[in-house]
């Protein structure tokens, strides 16, 4: 995710955000003899098709014996390169604590705009991912939805850096979230899912629906970059919790949803409750933030600034916000 948000950067500081189809994307990964990835580009393929005019691998060209390529244009990502996303994975930046980042929310809401789930696109949208069931845009708005990232780890996957981020009291924590969900004011609903068992589309449009996300450190809180901001009455918000153990210290995420616009909070578990067989949620401290985080989302909801939505790109296809 965070290569193709530097080569979406890249772009939009070179003046081409909104041109990516007049572009085609060149893959290098991979073209050093024993590297076994042969640049397979996985799930965010996706993403290049639809932000490029096409997808081309060095290494085809490499098996055809053609290690010469002419181009019009091109364009480079400098060296070293620089993850504008990881800025900050150990510590708090002051600046994520300003206000959102339009580099941030531009990247949002071109994500969104490739999937078809601006406002001016989904006038009636119908996915049929974690439990989203069909209906008009303004039956989702008026629901408040929350979803519990659910860990399931495989049978490979019993070190303790899989089995630590995995909840033991998975059941006790539904119920939990369950019953403060039906005692609010707005109708709620709590979604359950592992989200290693969706296709990266699907993930982008089941956080697009949701107000909150809920769930240990790990590849699924990230996914909170592709929640509706600006556009859900409830929206948005982000409890992220830390285990002790070698990821108790990091800070990467809290930045990036900061930064993005989200509320953030993070709930650092005692040693007691962290474990080779899980991490168990102290209740009561589980509804505290959560009620919190719901309270300051449904108060002061994620905007959009201005900035973002003179961007060239929207202009060029037609978004009205």
């Amino acid at each position: 995710m965070s290569d193709f948000m530097n080569v979406w950067a890249m772009l939009w500081l070179a003046g081409l955000g909104a041109h990516g189809k007049d572009i085609v994307f060149l893959n290098t990964d991979a073209i050093r003899e024993g590297h076994n990835y042969y640049d397979e580009l996985g799930q965010l393929r996706a993403h290049y098709d639809h932000q490029f005019g096409g997808v081309l691998k060095a290494h085809d060209f490499y098996q055809q014996n053609r290690p010469k390529v002419c181009v019009k244009r091109l364009l480079v990502q400098p060296q070293p390169v620089i993850l504008f996303t990881w800025d900050g994975w150990w510590q708090d930046m002051r600046c994520s604590f300003v206000g959102p980042s339009s580099l941030f929310q531009r990247w949002n809401m071109q994500i969104r705009n490739i999937y078809g789930l601006l406002p001016s696109q989904a006038n009636e949208r119908i996915v049929s991912t974690g439990g989203l069931s069909p209906g008009t845009e303004g039956e989702l708005d008026a629901q408040l939805r929350v979803l519990l990232v659910h860990r399931v780890v495989a049978g490979g996957q019993a070190s303790p850096m899989y089995t630590s981020r995995v909840i033991a009291n998975i059941d006790e924590v539904t119920r939990a979230l369950q019953e403060q969900l039906a005692s609010r004011e707005v109708p709620g609903k709590l979604i359950v899912q592992d989200l290693a068992k969706l296709s990266f589309e699907q993930q982008v449009h089941l956080l697009s629906s949701v107000d909150m996300v809920v769930g240990v450190h790990g590849a699924g809180i990230p996914n909170s970059m592709h929640m509706s901001i600006g556009q859900r009455p409830h929206c948005c918000s982000v409890l992220e919790i830390f285990p002790q153990g070698e990821f108790f210290p990091i800070r990467g995420y809290g930045n990036m949803a900061r930064r993005m616009g989200l509320h953030y909070q993070r709930m650092e578990l005692p040693g007691a409750a962290s474990g080779s067989h899980g991490a168990k949620l102290p209740i009561d401290q589980l509804n505290q933030q959560v009620g919190a985080l719901l309270d300051a989302a449904t108060q002061a909801p994620s905007c959009v600034l201005p900035s973002v939505l003179s961007d060239p790109f929207f202009d060029s296809v037609g978004i009205e916000y």
